[in-house]
């Protein structure tokens, strides 16, 4: 009995020595959770583009003056070509693959004019003169905004792949000519072209477009790319003095640029 008293004193002092050790000994402060990373989601997207447009035509007009007590005719074909646009857009996607965007172009350019008119004579009663010429420096400016519906194609690595399509709304400013100055001499017979008279006109119509975007992700939100859009409208403009001119707006535009994710 008193070798088992012993042993159980022993067993008892080393217990609370032990006990004690624990309590003394510091504990290492806690280490935070690192917190698990979100992946990135793309739901849309700006897009910014420098490009050209193509007129979709040629645009013609005739207009009648009166000199010398008479009428005459003025016929004007103004070259189509090609302009500097400037575009950007954004969209969202709304439902899976389904997204809705907007867009914003401007172009303008400067080309020529081909004149040919027939100008009355000072004297005499239907003699008119023959002239004709080109008038330089013709200007044009289009603004278009345009609002969407696309498509985007499920992701292949760094490519993206929209097709898109909607309404848009044209604004044209077009320089036309309205009359002509003639240099002329006695018996006044002949006449030869000096220049040509222009005024401003302006007109806005509504139509539609449809195109294709395709670009290649550089990092998770940057990437370049490249569109094409077509669009369709024909607008009445307003001449000075109650005279409208039918012009086609939009035409084909191509253009390369930034894309943002985000």
């Amino acid at each position: 009995m008193r070798v088992a008293r012993r042993i159980l004193l022993a067993l008892l002092i080393v217990s609370l020595a032990a006990a004690g050790a624990r309590a003394q000994t510091p504990r290492a402060p806690a280490q935070p959770q690192p917190q698990p990373n979100r992946p990135f989601v793309e739901r849309g997207f700006v897009s910014l583009n420098l490009g050209g447009q193509f007129s979709p035509g040629e645009l013609s007009d005739r207009v009648t003056f009166e000199a010398n007590a008479e009428t005459g005719t003025l016929d004007a074909d103004y070259s189509g070509r090609s302009a500097l646009v400037f575009d950007g857009g954004s969209g969202l996607l709304v439902y899976r693959q389904i997204g809705v965007g907007f867009g914003v172009s401007h172009s303008g350019r400067s080309g020529s004019a081909f004149v040919r008119a027939q100008v009355p004579h000072p004297f005499f009663d239907d003699r008119h003169r023959a002239v004709e010429g080109d008038a330089s420096d013709i200007s044009r400016r289009e603004t278009a905004v345009h609002a969407q519906v696309y498509y985007e194609f499920r992701h292949r690595g760094p490519w993206r792949v929209r097709l898109f399509g909607g309404p848009s709304y044209v604004r044209v400013e077009q320089e036309l000519v309205t009359g002509v100055e003639t240099q002329e001499t006695f018996p006044f017979d002949t006449a030869a072209f000096a220049r040509a008279t222009t005024e401003r006109a302006k007109g806005s119509a509504f139509g539609g477009h449809a195109g294709l975007d395709i670009s290649r992700m550089m990092s998770r939100r940057l990437g370049l790319g490249a569109s094409l859009r077509y669009t369709g409208v024909s607008i009445g403009l307003n001449v000075p003095g109650g005279r409208d001119v039918s012009t086609d707006g939009g035409g084909l535009t191509a253009g390369l640029g930034l894309r943002v994710a985000f």
